[in-house]
Order: C-alpha cells, then structure tokens, then sequence
C-alpha cells in the first residue's frame, strides 16, 4: 500500500511553468526544444519509477521467499511429527495386565478415547501404561471395585474411582 501511495506521488508533481511561445522564425525550433525538455524530464521520472519498482519488487521477492522457507521448515516439522507419533503407534506394544479379578466379582471396562488426531494419547490404568493412536480407542477390561487412571499427555493426575462389575468408565483426550 505505501508503494502505491509513493508510486502515486511521483505522478503528482506540479507542471513546470509554462514558457511564452516565442514567435516568428525560431517558433517551430524554441518547441522542438521544449519538446525535447520536457520528454528527457519524463524518462528520468519514469527511470527513477523503474528503480523504485525494481527495489520493491525485489524487497517483496525477498520477504515471499522468507515466508515460503518458514512454511515448508513448519510442514516438514508437521510432517516429522505425524511420522513420529506414526511409528509409535505401530511400534507401542503397551503391557496388558495381569491382575485377575477374586473370583465372582466381575469385571469393569475403562474405555480409552483419543479424540486428536495429533497426538499419541498415554494413560495409566490400574500401573499399566496404554497407548492409543490419534482418533482411535482402546478397550481396558479391569477387574471390577478401585480402578486408577491417569493421563500421562495431559500430565493428569491419578484418579481413583470404584466400578462395579459391567461397568465402563470413559476417559477421552480432547
């Protein structure tokens, strides 16, 4: 916009004072000479305009290519990241308990839900850690009173509450 604007005021300058036009024989020479004067005075202006162009052009290439270098720099970060969480969701083998419920007392579930879709979600359940994926679930199967959870990707602290048998208790990372 202030291009524009300087650009503007190059045109907005105020015409030179007219001469008298000499009259008789020198009359068609003392125009030519004005003529002349006049369209040299126009080439600088318009040589000074190319020259402000070319710099702003250049001072805009410039601040382009700076902005396209920062975007592809966050979109190879981006792309790194989803790889990362990627290979830890396929290479994440988490413990599956091994506590067993007293006999007749049941199970409970405790449904682990990532709701992201850019991060890995990390929860401790009864002092096992489980993984799951961005945008998908996992299914606990606990034994039924006490069940501790914990997220360990919001730095959550535990919490402890008591499921009866059949029970499912939601845990979600928004």
């Amino acid at each position: 916009m202030n291009s524009l604007l300087l650009a503007l005021s190059l045109f907005a300058v105020d015409p030179p004072a007219e001469k008298p036009m000499p009259k008789g024989p020198e009359a068609p020479a003392a125009d030519l000479k004005t003529v002349i004067e006049k369209l040299d005075a126009l080439e600088k202006k318009i040589n000074s305009i190319n020259e402000q162009h070319t710099k702003l052009v250049d001072t805009m290439s410039q601040e382009i290519q700076k902005d396209l270098n920062d975007l592809n720099r966050r979109v190879k970060k981006i792309e790194a990241d989803m790889e990362s969480s990627r290979r830890q969701s396929t290479s994440a083998k988490p413990v599956e308990p091994v506590a067993t419920p007293a006999p007749g007392s049941g199970n409970a579930t405790v449904l682990l839900i990532n709701s992201r879709f850019d991060v890995m979600f990390e929860a401790v359940v009864n002092g096992v850690t489980y993984w799951v994926p961005p945008g998908q679930s996992r299914t606990v199967t606990v034994p039924a009173g006490a069940v501790s959870t914990e997220l360990l990707t919001t730095q959550e602290a535990a919490k402890t509450r008591t499921l009866v048998a059949g029970a499912t208790h939601v845990v979600t990372l928004r």
